[in-house]
């Protein structure tokens, strides 16, 4: 049965006290609390399980953590301010694009020095958040900086920025998925 739109919803019996934020502190927030996540799952994954790839998954956590490195790049850095040369310098990101967007992950085993892969990684995280900080409110709205190709969801900075977030949270998930099968499935805590 559908629900009748025509009521109102009845109250949540607990309900959790959420500060107003304006949409830049949103997305900040937002963003520590994926890049977290994202550490959380893969930080006590042996790397010599980095490479396996499981039945049925088609996916591996070298590439699922490669891909991370492109889309921070892509959606929350270059689309909102542009090329950055130090880490054009300093990250083979064409490497990293190559082998971790449409190649398949088995491309990928044994290509890549998994702690140069998450030094990259953190390298991502910080320069997206350093470049988000800097935003104005007025920023947000502001179109997105030439980018090839085009980027597929977001018109303006902040639809990029908050893309990057649903993107990441999504290969977390992935993540989980291939942490159970190839180590150990997250326990999140729970005391059951």
């Amino acid at each position: 049965m559908f629900l009748d739109q025509s009521q109102p919803l009845p109250a949540a019996p607990h309900r959790t006290f959420i500060p107003k934020m304006d949409a830049l502190s949103h997305l900040l927030q937002q963003t520590r609390h994926t890049h977290s996540w994202t550490h959380k799952l893969i930080d006590d994954i042996p790397i010599d399980k980095w490479h396996i790839i499981p039945n049925n998954m088609q996916s591996n956590i070298t590439w699922q953590v490669g891909h991370l490195v492109v889309s921070h790049y892509y959606h929350a850095i270059w689309a909102i301010q542009g090329h950055q040369m130090n880490i054009l310098q300093s990250i083979p990101l064409q490497q990293y694009a190559q082998l971790f967007t449409a190649n398949p992950p088995k491309e990928a085993v044994n290509q890549i020095d998994i702690p140069q892969l998450l030094a990259d990684l953190h390298t991502m995280e910080q320069t997206s958040l350093n470049i988000i900080a800097q935003l104005t409110e007025q920023a947000l709205t502001a179109p997105l900086e030439p980018i090839t190709p085009t980027h597929p969801i977001a018109h303006n900075k902040l639809e990029a920025i908050d893309w990057n977030i649903h993107h990441t949270m999504w290969h977390c998930g992935q993540i989980a998925m291939i942490r159970r099968s190839v180590y150990r499935k997250m326990e999140f805590g729970l005391q059951l």
